[in-house]
C-alpha cells in the first residue's frame, strides 16, 4: 500500500476510533454488498483466473469513444483502430503534454496506493521514460520528415480510396441486412396468412373419415383429387407437418383419376397416425427470442407485449383484403389556402365569391396522360388530364396498374366512370402540382 492508504488505515484501525469506524462499516455493508453483486458479471464468476482481475472497464469505455470520434469522420476501421491505439500509447503526445499527463497518472496511482516509494519527480520521470519509447516525437527530425512526406504523398491512395472502398462494403452490407429482414418479415406474414387461409378446413385424421370424402365425391375425381390437395395444405400450413407428405403436384402424364387414386392410397397410411395437437397462428411478425434466464419481470413484460402485439393484430385483421393488404385513401384535393394572418378587413357589401371558369389542359399538363410513376410502393399510370367541377381545377385521373389488370378493367371502362360519376377502387385523382412532384421523385 502507498503511504497515503496506509496512514488512513492506520487512523481507521486505531483502537479509539474503531467504535465509529465499526458502526460505519456496519451500516455500509448490506449496501456496499449489494453493489459487489450488482457489478459483478454472473458469465465471470466462479472462475479462478478471474478471481483478481480488474472490475472497472475505463480503458475499455475510452476505447470505444475514440472508436465512435473517429467513425464520425467517415474513416474505416483500420484508421479507427490506429488511432486509438496511437491515443492509448501517447504516440502524438508532445514532451509538454507526456509531462503533464504522467504527473496526473502518478498522482492518481499515489491516491490508490499503487506507487513505489521513490519521489514524485522520478516516478514522473520514469513514466514519461517508458512513454518516450513510442513516442513519435522521439524519433530524429529527418526521420519524422520522412514518414509525414510519405503520408502526404500517397494519402489518395493509402486513405481516400480505401475510405470509398470500405463505405461501399459497409453499403452492400447495410442493404443485405435490410433485405434479409425483409425477407424474414414478408415470410412471418405469409407463414401467418397461410395458416388463417387454410385453418378452417377440418383435417381427415381416420380412415373413416377418408373414405367419406372419397364416397362424397364419386364420379368427380378432379374434385376429390383437389380436396386431397387441400389436406395436405392443411399439414403443412397448419399442423407445421413437413415430412412424410405425397407430392402436391401430379406427375406429368397423369389423368385425374390416376392422380386421384395416388393422392387417396397416399392418405390411407397417413391418417392411420394421429396428427399433433394443433398449434397457435405463426406471429405475423417477426419476434426476438425470450431471454436464455429471464427475471420474474422480464417474463411478465414479454407476455405483456405479446398481448399488446395479438389485440393490434386482432383490430387490423378485419381491415385486411384477402392478400393480407390494404389501400389507405389518398387526398384528392388539393389543400385550401392559409388563412391570411391580419385582421378581418372592415364590412363590406356582401359579393357572392366567384366560380372558377373551366379551362383545357395545357400541353405539357396533356403530356402527364399515360406517364406511369411509383408511389408509396404502388405502380400508377396516369389516365386523363380534365377539368373537375368538384374541385373547381384541373385534375389528373390515375389509376393501379396491377389492380386494373388483376379486376380486368380497360381504360375505356374507367372513362367511362369518371363521365359517368361512378367509381373503380383502382381509380383516383389528385391536383396536376402533386402528380408531378410524385413524377419528379421517381428517379
Amino acid at each position: 500500500m502507498g503511504p497515503d492508504l496506509t496512514s488512513a488505515y492506520a487512523t481507521a484501525t486505531e483502537k479509539s476510533f474503531w467504535p465509529l469506524v465499526s458502526a460505519h462499516l456496519a451500516a455500509a455493508a448490506p449496501f456496499m454488498e449489494a453493489t459487489r453483486h450488482r457489478n459483478r458479471d454472473v458469465d465471470c464468476q466462479a472462475i479462478p483466473v478471474l478471481k483478481n482481475a480488474a472490475k472497472t472497464t475505463d480503458s475499455v469505455e475510452s476505447q470505444f469513444a475514440t472508436y465512435d470520434y473517429a467513425l464520425r469522420l467517415g474513416a474505416g476501421v483500420g484508421a479507427t483502430a490506429g488511432v486509438a491505439q496511437a491515443i492509448s500509447m501517447h504516440c502524438m503526445d508532445t514532451p509538454g503534454a507526456m509531462q503533464d499527463k504522467a504527473a496526473a497518472t502518478v498522482k492518481a496511482k499515489s491516491k490508490r496506493g499503487e506507487c513505489s516509494g521513490a519521489l514524485h519527480a522520478d516516478q514522473v520521470d520514469d513514466q514519461v521514460a517508458e512513454w518516450d519509447v513510442m513516442n513519435f516525437f522521439s524519433l530524429p527530425e529527418d526521420r519524422r520528415k520522412t514518414i509525414i512526406q510519405s503520408v502526404r504523398k500517397n494519402y489518395n491512395v493509402n486513405a481516400i480510396s480505401e475510405r470509398q472502398l470500405l463505405q461501399k462494403m459497409d453499403e452492400a452490407k447495410a442493404a443485405r441486412a435490410a433485405a434479409a429482414r425483409q425477407a424474414e418479415i414478408t415470410k412471418c406474414a405469409k407463414r401467418n396468412l397461410k395458416y388463417l387461409e387454410f385453418v378452417d378446413i377440418t383435417a381427415i385424421s381416420s380412415t373413416a373419415a377418408l373414405e367419406a370424402l372419397a364416397a362424397q365425391h364419386t364420379g368427380s375425381p378432379a374434385v376429390l383429387a383437389e380436396a386431397l390437395r387441400q389436406q395436405i395444405r392443411v399439414r403443412t400450413h397448419v399442423y407445421g407437418i413437413k415430412a412424410g407428405l405425397p407430392h402436391i403436384s401430379a406427375k406429368p402424364g397423369a389423368t385425374v383419376e390416376d392422380e386421384a387414386a395416388r393422392l387417396h392410397t397416399a392418405f390411407a397410411g397417413l391418417v392411420k397416425s394421429a396428427l399433433p395437437a394443433r398449434p397457435n397462428a405463426p406471429l405475423p411478425y417477426p419476434m426476438r427470442d425470450a431471454a436464455v434466464a429471464p427475471s420474474t419481470l422480464a417474463v411478465q413484460l414479454d407476455i405483456s407485449h405479446m398481448r399488446d402485439i395479438s389485440n393490434a393484430w386482432k383490430e387490423l385483421v378485419p381491415l385486411l383484403n384477402e392478400n393480407g393488404a390494404f389501400n389507405a385513401p389518398r387526398a384528392s384535393k388539393a389543400k385550401p389556402r392559409a388563412k391570411s394572418a391580419r385582421g378581418p378587413a372592415a364590412p363590406t357589401a356582401f359579393k357572392a365569391p366567384k366560380a372558377p371558369k373551366p379551362r383545357m389542359p395545357s400541353a405539357s399538363e396533356r403530356a402527364l396522360e399515360g406517364v406511369e410513376f411509383e408511389e408509396d410502393g404502388v405502380e400508377w399510370t396516369v389516365l386523363s388530364v380534365r377539368w373537375c367541377a368538384d374541385s373547381g381545377a384541373l385534375v389528373v385521373w390515375y389509376y393501379d396498374t396491377l389492380e386494373a389488370e388483376k379486376c380486368e378493367i380497360s381504360e375505356e371502362a374507367m372513362l367511362d366512370a369518371i363521365e359517368s360519376d361512378t367509381a373503380f377502387d383502382c381509380l383516383e385523382y389528385s391536383s396536376v402540382s402533386e402528380i408531378k412532384s410524385w413524377i419528379s421523385g421517381r428517379a
